[in-house]
């Protein structure tokens, strides 16, 4: 009998117990103690199947579920089981004979009666689902040519159909394929590193420089957060498309921000290092609605030497036009950045819960987030000085929370005050790369906002939208 490896061993018990306990995989993952017995490869693979699994959710329980009866009814482990089997037939390079004799061992894992019933499903999904994958992969490959039906972009990224559609309507056919061919991919894991830490102490995972500055891609992460340097806030994880709009977004004049959506505090310290590469000793006020991220964002500034620089308080955004305000939210700002809440579909691969958890009306246009989007920009608008900049950003390609955001906002009296201005002509430009300043002209549109992630050609990145909108009185 085949013996099942340690690799899928772990998914198994791993998926199962993430479910019970209802949590989202990543956030399980990072202090998972199970994934500590696994070597470096088999870490890898367990990793990949749960988080593909739970990305392609929809589509791996729509295989399993075209090849049984209507009647037939699976336990809830040996649904993981299945899930991860489709998942690694479908989309892993694992040959076929050898991932359907994995799958069902997994099955025999989670109930012994079930082994028969998995043997002839996995057969089927491998003949006839497999090669439907691999067409509609083709066809994503060549849609210069030849635009591929909506389907084909489901079925290769694991994503629901409606989603798909979102984002060819925004991106268009071929930038939506180059982002869903990489849907169930690993992502690149890119650092930035506070300014006093030298840059030996990312050497051991193979670091190369990114486009940014003090930024590096890890070709072998493994380890890095068992190491402190993320713990101690001297190297940042955070996206190069993130990493660069934290460059871009400020205005190139003046040292008073006010950061909207703070977060856990990355791109807080960024925006303060930044702006001291450019010259300006900012001051930074920081709002955040979740009173335990911004206990979390307190603690990275204080250990990056920045608190004197910040002031972070738990505030509502969408109330800055109120008459009464904090002290330190009376004053107005030479620039006001919104890191705006969002559907986070930019970011799939690294939040695997997204594709499927996303509810289709919170992104359609007119929907929950884009009406909390103006919101945040039409209160935001008075704490803009005057010539000072508004930069609205989001971690989505999705039209629906970007430019028609923007464009609804400048239809309003708070916006009829403000100019779009060119990305592309932001003099922090300068401080990128060669090659970081041929991806912002790229990623540049016609009306000046940048759209980071749609050029694979350039670099490998989340998906991430930025607007800066000049007051002009």
């Amino acid at each position: 009998m085949t013996r099942l490896s340690p690799a899928r061993c772990a998914a198994l018990e791993l998926a199962s117990t993430c479910r019970r306990k209802g949590l989202r995989m990543r956030d399980f993952l990072r202090d998972a103690r199970r994934m500590d017995s696994l070597g470096e490869k088999d870490r890898a693979l367990a990793t990949r199947l749960l988080l593909g699994s739970v990305a392609a959710v929809g589509e791996l329980d729509r295989a399993v579920a075209s090849h049984l009866s209507t009647t037939t009814h699976l336990e809830p482990k040996v649904r993981d089981a299945l899930r991860l089997a489709t998942f690694e037939i479908l989309y892993l390079r694992t040959p076929p004979r050898a991932a359907v004799s994995q799958g069902v061992e997994m099955v025999r894992a989670a109930s012994p009666r079930a082994a028969g019933l998995a043997n002839a499903l996995l057969r089927h999904i491998a003949e006839e689902d497999r090669p439907r994958v691999d067409d509609a992969r083709a066809r994503l490959c060549s849609c210069e040519q030849t635009l591929p039906p909506t389907e084909a972009y489901a079925r290769v990224s694991g994503y629901p159909v409606y989603l798909c559609e979102q984002l060819i309507a925004s991106m268009g056919s071929c930038a939506a394929a180059g982002m869903l061919l990489q849907a169930l991919e690993a992502p690149p894991v890119y650092v930035a590193l506070r300014e006093d830490i030298p840059e030996e102490v990312v050497a051991p995972f193979d670091a190369h420089p990114s486009v940014a500055p003090r930024s590096f891609v890890l070709g072998a992460p493994a380890g890095l957060s068992a190491t402190g340097l993320v713990a101690q806030a001297e190297v940042f994880p955070a996206d190069i498309s993130s990493q660069v709009i934290a460059l871009l977004a400020p205005s190139e004049d003046g040292s008073r921000i006010l950061e909207i959506g703070q977060g856990r505090g990355t791109k807080s310290v960024l925006l303060l290092q930044n702006a001291l590469r450019c010259g300006n000793d900012a001051q930074l006020v920081s709002v955040e609605l979740d009173p335990k991220k911004l206990a979390v964002s307190q603690e990275r500034l204080k250990r990056a030497g920045l608190a004197k620089k910040a002031a972070c308080l738990t505030f509502d955004a969408t109330r800055l036009a109120d008459d009464a305000l904090p002290q330190c939210l009376q004053e107005t700002f030479d620039t006001v950045f919104i890191d705006a809440p969002c559907s986070g579909a930019g970011t799939m691969r690294r939040h695997p819960e997204i594709s499927w958890s996303l509810e289709k009306g919170a992104v359609a246009p007119g929907g929950t987030l884009p009406q909390l989007q103006l919101r945040l920009l039409k209160a935001a608008a008075g704490k803009v000085a005057s010539h000072g900049v508004l930069s609205y950003a989001t971690c989505s390609p999705l039209a629906s929370e970007d430019e028609e955001v923007i464009k609804a906002f400048l239809a309003t009296k708070e916006g009829s005050c403000f100019t779009v201005e060119n990305i592309e002509q932001t003099p922090a430009v300068k401080l990128l790369t060669d090659r970081g300043k041929e991806m912002v002209a790229h990623a540049t549109m016609k009306d000046g906002f940048l759209q980071l992630g749609r050029t694979w050609e350039y670099i490998d990145a989340d998906q991430h939208f930025l607007a800066k909108l000049r007051r002009t009185s």
